[in-house]
């Protein structure tokens, strides 16, 4: 009789798999910024500045987002052992100080809209911190290939509170360098350098007269 055909060979066992990178985490606890969070909340502000064709109305967004993060934490006094304040989602609204800000963040504005759709349960002072740190990357040298990344050195967690008044008090003036001096090393703690960057901010945005 004619041989049949040759058996065919046995497969060869793929050799055992090594670790597997574990998928991303969408079960995170209300409240929680993981890095994809992070990064979408960058992407938010990345659109909501993209919708905007107007130069002056553009940069209003860019400095007001930097400014109303800043204003949030810029009270902060590590003296006053009774209310220290700070980063807290809370800001007094009528002071003049914080004029142009309530354009920027209302309930009809593409910011808060953002944040109602998306990010309520995260807090306000959170919030504003990632969207400010979103502006910081996008519009610092490199910007979208290169810019300061400052996710690293984000921190979650901060709780809001619904009424401080006298925070805006305690902001800088605009009458002498003593103010900074004041402000930002004496009671916020921090040096030279660090109120040297925060007064850059301002290179954000437009003057008026």
């Amino acid at each position: 009789p004619e041989p049949g055909p040759a058996p065919e060979p046995e497969p060869t066992p793929d050799p055992t798999p090594g670790p597997q990178p574990r998928p991303p985490r969408n079960d995170y606890p209300p409240g929680c910024i993981n890095v994809s969070r992070y990064r979408e909340i960058d992407d938010d502000v990345a659109s909501i500045a993209a919708s905007i064709d107007n130069d002056i109305e553009l940069s209003h967004f860019y400095g007001g987002v930097v400014r109303l993060a800043a204003h949030d934490f810029m009270d902060y006094d590590q003296n006053d052992d009774l209310d220290q304040m700070g980063a807290d989602g809370c800001l007094d609204w009528m002071s003049l100080s914080n004029a142009g800000l309530s354009s920027l963040w209302n309930r009809g504005s593409d910011l808060h809209l953002i944040y109602d759709a998306k990010y309520s349960d995260l807090s306000k002072a959170d919030f504003w911190i990632a969207a400010a740190n979103a502006v910081v990357r996008q519009r610092s040298v490199g910007g979208e290939e290169g810019g300061l990344d400052l996710m690293n050195d984000f921190f979650w967690g901060r709780e809001d509170r619904a009424e401080c008044l006298g925070s805006a008090d305690r902001l800088p003036t605009t009458v002498s360098c003593r103010e900074v001096e004041g402000v930002f090393l004496e009671r916020m703690g921090l040096g030279w350098r660090d109120a040297v960057a925060l007064l850059g901010a301002h290179t954000l945005g437009r003057g008026h007269k």
